[in-house]
């Protein structure tokens, strides 16, 4: 499994900030706390995210932001494919619970764990090129990615 090094620096962001409390002098206000929800929220953190609570309806959610990366590589516009690509590891991380809550079974749900592997490690190296570090184009993983949704797409219930 990958490590996703933004989720990383996001810790270590925080954990710095938490350091600096108490460095500057101690100001009263009249305003009110915020939940932590109501901040994120406010400044489109996990809060102001929602995503499919089903595996079927995941699968759906991720097919459409892989078919907008891929539109957004093909016209030249990498910054497009940012958000998508962002939310994908949103989903993913749910993906196999989804699973598992569906009752797909063992053979199902390890095919499945190692299909979202393939995501992760795939769209990671999508994102580091996005942003300027050593990573590949989507061209470069688009058949890796049509494989691993293939495998998604075998355990979809069948529609009559």
């Amino acid at each position: 499994m990958s490590v996703d090094f933004r989720m990383l620096s996001g810790a270590l962001a925080a954990l710095l900030s938490v350091s600096l409390i108490g460095c500057g002098p101690a100001t009263k206000t009249d305003a009110p706390p915020v939940s932590i929800e109501d901040a994120e929220a406010s400044t489109g953190g996990e809060a102001a995210h929602s995503h499919a609570e089903t595996y079927p309806a995941a699968v759906a959610e991720l097919d459409g932001m892989r078919a907008a990366i891929e539109t957004a590589f093909a016209a030249n516009d990498t910054s497009a494919a940012d958000g998508p690509i962002h939310e994908v590891g949103h989903v993913l991380e749910e993906l196999v619970g989804m699973a598992k809550k569906a009752e797909l079974g063992d053979e199902a749900v390890t095919a499945i764990e190692g299909a979202v592997e393939k995501l992760f490690d795939s769209f990671t190296a999508v994102d580091d090129k996005i942003h300027g570090r050593e990573g590949k184009d989507y061209s470069d993983v688009k058949a890796e990615v049509d494989a691993a949704f293939d495998v998604l797409r075998q355990y979809l219930p069948k529609q009559e």
